[in-house]
């Protein structure tokens, strides 16, 4: 994943989101060796949907607390999250090249669709 702090992952981007009723950021944080609702904060997501689809967006777990049901954690709260909403179809985007995260969304249950070409159109480099 790229990073982009000056466009899509700033602050004011992050909280415009949130404000739209239609996107989740859920956090992971570890309490006392436990995997709680605070502490610091190891993992999060970012489920979204646009009335029809739920897309999981921005899976991120701390590379110390990998392989230990953080990542699983994060996606059964964004799929609640997504169905608590009404969000029956869940979909994600995943780059050919990070075999990782291909194998975490085929593990989670989630189909491969060779079968679709992705197009974007961005204003620039930071969106």
């Amino acid at each position: 994943m790229i990073h982009r702090p000056l466009g899509r992952d700033s602050e004011e981007e992050v909280l415009r989101q949130m404000d739209g009723g239609v996107c989740q950021y859920i956090g992971a944080y570890l309490e006392g060796g436990k995997l709680e609702g605070g502490g610091t904060l190891i993992g999060s997501i970012l489920a979204s949907h646009d009335n029809r689809r739920g897309w999981i967006n921005r899976l991120a777990v701390h590379p110390e607390h990998r392989h230990k049901e953080v990542g699983q954690a994060l996606m059964k709260a964004a799929e609640v999250w997504l169905g608590s909403v009404g969000i029956r179809i869940f979909a994600v985007l995943v780059e050919t090249w990070n075999e990782p995260s291909l194998a975490f969304f085929k593990d989670a249950g989630y189909l491969l669709h060779d079968d679709i070409v992705y197009f974007s159109k961005r204003e620039g480099p930071e969106v």
